[in-house]
């Protein structure tokens, strides 16, 4: 049999590399840098951090957060971005406090950013703080939370 190098991952194995993707982000934002990053940024106190991690983990071990079949454009916005971006996209989701930047955040101000570049976005990730949903949604799902942003932003 040729084997042709290419690695296949299947769900669960995803599922892992994101949280791994995800977990070093997390460690890298609290403080993981050197001297001089120590006084110009807050670092989560140990307790916060590995209520965090839990947190990723139980979002990995539920049973409806990676699901392909989701194709309601609000399900999905509630899912994966309303914890950071709000329930109505104004940048004001329970996570805001955590994150280091708040640039971007409002997501109702996006009238002048076309489809595409709203999905690569949402594909690709934002900095270090918004995850590469490429990783985790299907094309589908991600071009349906595009028109979902491009609702919040009003008519």
């Amino acid at each position: 049999m040729k084997h042709s190098g290419a690695i296949r991952l299947g769900k669960n194995a995803m599922v892992l590399l994101f949280l791994f993707i995800a977990a070093t982000f997390i460690l890298a934002a609290c403080g993981g840098g050197g001297a001089e990053s120590q006084g110009s940024r807050a670092t989560l106190p140990p307790q916060e951090a590995e209520d965090i991690a839990l947190d990723l983990e139980a979002l990995a071990l539920s049973e409806t957060t990676f699901d392909p079949s989701i194709t309601d454009g609000e399900t999905l916005y509630i899912n994966y971005c309303a914890k950071c971006h709000g329930l109505v996209g104004l940048g004001d989701g329970p996570s805001v406090g955590s994150l280091r930047t708040q640039a971007g955040l409002n997501v109702t101000i996006l009238q002048d950013v076309s489809d595409d570049e709203i999905f690569d976005i949402i594909s690709a990730g934002q900095g270090v703080e918004m995850p590469p949903w490429a990783l985790v949604l299907t094309d589908a799902q991600r071009r349906i939370l595009v028109e979902y942003v491009r609702s919040l932003g009003g008519p």
